[in-house]
């Protein structure tokens, strides 16, 4: 082995080794829509139920929906979209 400076080259390093529990992630961030228009974010655990993430996004939404009703709402699980359609 040869020494440069008093360490060791890098061509004598092992490789770098993965560290598989730092690759998952635990939480998604999905994009809140309003009648076709951007809204906000909402960075959400990926086992969330359906309700904590409608509730999420509606309080998200609350300045752009004002005294409008929510005709309805769509939530895919896993997808980057949250859509929020409202009638006057």
């Amino acid at each position: 082995m040869e020494v440069q400076y008093g360490k060791i080259y890098v061509l004598w390093q092992p490789w770098p080794r993965v560290r598989k529990a730092l690759l998952e992630e635990n939480f998604a961030t999905i994009a809140v829509q309003v009648d076709g228009k951007f809204c906000g974010t909402l960075r959400i655990e990926l086992q969330c139920d359906d309700d904590k993430v409608k509730t999420e996004a509606l309080e998200l939404a609350q300045r752009r929906i004002k005294e409008r009703l929510v005709k309805n709402m769509h939530y895919v699980p896993g997808k980057v979209d949250n859509n929020i359609v409202t009638t006057i």
